[in-house]
């Protein structure tokens, strides 16, 4: 197997660009324009003149002439650069890497929102992309121009398709691969349940023309829109894998991107013309095998990973009676962790509605899930593990972003099992570095008490005076818009409690000297505050 030679270093220059989805296009998708209620949110630039966004960010906009807000959590896991490597066609590898980045991903669980937020602090609005339900349907958003807060948003439509990697995966350990037996009854000995999938994603010369396509022949542009889609992908990801801790308390998967890997041309991934069968068809099967070789034998060449995903928009084809392209992703069943050489998965991404939950099907495949037919659940409920898709249904249409029982219960047993030899708690990243990111800056430190008002009571809202600071413990009153009431809140942990005191697990205690040492905000002269407003308890 040949070895890859990793060459020079090229600086890409971020180039900020409003169209990430082609299907908005289509005349026959439903175009509805909206606006985004941005108002609240503050912007700071890093001195790295990277821009900070903040952990929280509400947004209101109007769907079919109804009021939708979304309260969105930033995926600090997914807040992070990672490196971008091309693969050319004598299989040497390039490093590139931006030199600026202006989004991060966001989540609300119970909208069931993905969403990629990309500012700029020269333009007035930020731009959204990814989707969210509303009324039991799921929506598509991006902007409908540069810096706009006019959005287009489009109903998600998806393909009946059957996944047709049953017999791939169930007759995988007469394939040769190692079972588990040896490993079955060791424990892990980490004393939480917190689990990182750390994914390297290998994205071929028909996703790379995609995006060079859209993109106006830009490569800047490509290279950008290109890191952007698939880390929105990440996140669609990360948010259905959310839902594990649903059946399992203090059980949490998190996925995470840990490099890119991409080829201009069709031989950059040898794996691919090999087993190309027809007209822009590959047999995804023995190109998965190969694909598992070659990325096992270069491993010392790459980022650190536990699973890699390849992305293509190339037909996958299996063999039945001839050549059937029915097919959306492959993966072996049971082989992150417990077998690195068949620890890949190849996912065709035919739209942004389908790639999502592809991926989280075949990836759940390789954590050692079943499809939920063959494991005692029903396929029909259309949870992320069903053996087929179909078309949405409202009754059904919020299981695609979920496990099922017997998936979740599938993947907490794998993983658990798995015990000292689980590859998702010994990460390439620092246990301070993953806690560091998962804390951020806290709530109070990002939002002082008048945007926290205005985030919970609107853009009109501010905090009305008090004269004590017992808001660690009894929380804030916030003036409800169109009234002359106040209404109380409880304070975001770090928030200010007095001059160089901020709000510590209930109590207003002296803050650290990492701590921001701003003005307080609480009681002073500034103006937007009370004197005196009646309260509702």
């Amino acid at each position: 197997m040949k070895r890859l030679n990793i060459l020079f270093l090229v600086l890409i220059p971020y180039t900020l660009c409003y169209k990430l989805f082609e299907e908005f296009d289509s005349d026959d998708t439903e175009i509805v324009t909206v606006e985004i209620d941005s108002s609240s949110i503050n912007i700071r630039n890093r001195r790295s003149e990277e821009i900070d966004y903040p952990r929280l960010v509400d947004y209101k906009l109007s769907v079919r002439g109804k009021d939708k807000r979304l309260h969105l959590t930033k995926t600090a896991h997914l807040d992070r650069d990672v490196p971008m490597y091309q693969m050319s066609s004598d299989h040497n590898l390039k490093l590139h890497q931006s030199s600026r980045r202006m989004y991060a991903t966001y989540q609300d669980s119970d909208s069931g929102a993905s969403i990629l937020l990309q500012c700029d602090e020269t333009l007035p609005s930020c731009n959204l992309y990814g989707g969210f339900f509303h009324e039991g349907e799921h929506f598509r958003i991006q902007p409908h121009s540069q810096g706009s807060q006019h959005h287009r948003i489009a109903k998600t439509t998806r393909p009946m398709v059957a996944y047709r990697d049953t017999a791939l995966h169930d007759d995988a350990h007469s394939k040769g691969r190692p079972l588990l037996h040896d490993i079955i009854n060791k424990r892990a000995l980490s004393h939480g349940n917190n689990h990182v999938v750390e994914i390297l994603v290998f994205l071929d010369d028909t996703i790379y023309d995609f995006f060079l396509k859209i993109s106006g022949g830009n490569e800047e542009e490509t290279l950008a829109k290109m890191k952007m889609y698939y880390t929105l992908i990440a996140n669609d990801m990360d948010l259905r894998y959310q839902s594990l801790s649903d059946r399992h308390d203090k059980f949490k998967v998190d996925i995470m991107i840990n490099g890119f890997v991409f080829s201009k041309t069709l031989d950059g991934f040898p794996w691919i013309p090999k087993y190309l069968v027809g007209n822009n068809i590959y047999d995804a099967e023995n190109a998965m095998k190969l694909f598992g070789q070659y990325q096992y034998s270069n491993r010392e060449y790459l980022p650190e990973f536990d699973h890699a995903m390849q992305f293509s928009r190339r037909d996958l084809a299996f063999y039945e009676d001839g050549w059937q392209s029915d097919l959306l992703g492959v993966a072996f069943k049971g082989t992150t962790c417990s077998t690195p050489s068949l620890a890949v998965s190849i996912i065709e991404d035919a739209s942004y509605g389908t790639t999502g939950q592809t991926a989280s099907h075949e990836l759940g495949h390789s954590l050692g899930s079943s499809h939920d037919g063959a494991a005692g659940c029903n396929d029909d409920k259309q949870y992320i593990m069903a053996a087929f898709t179909a078309q949405s249904t409202k009754k059904v249409a919020r299981h695609m972003w979920k496990m099922s029982e017997c998936s979740s219960d599938a993947i907490y047993k794998y993983l658990n099992r798995l015990g000292n030899h689980v590859c998702t708690k010994k990460n390439s990243f620092s246990k301070t570095e993953y806690d560091k990111d998962h804390g951020l800056a806290s709530g109070g430190q990002v939002y002082d008490l008048n945007s926290q008002c205005k985030l919970r009571q609107g853009i009109n809202s501010f905090v009305c005076r008090v004269a004590d600071t017992t808001i660690c413990s009894q929380g804030i009153f916030c003036k409800i818009e169109n009234t002359n009431y106040c209404q109380r809140i409880l304070a975001m942990e770090g928030s200010d409690c007095g001059q160089g005191k901020i709000c510590n697990e209930g109590k207003c205690v002296r803050q650290s000297k990492n701590s921001s040492n701003r003005p307080l905000s609480l009681g002073d002269k500034k103006p937007g505050l009370l004197e005196s407003v009646p309260r509702n308890p």
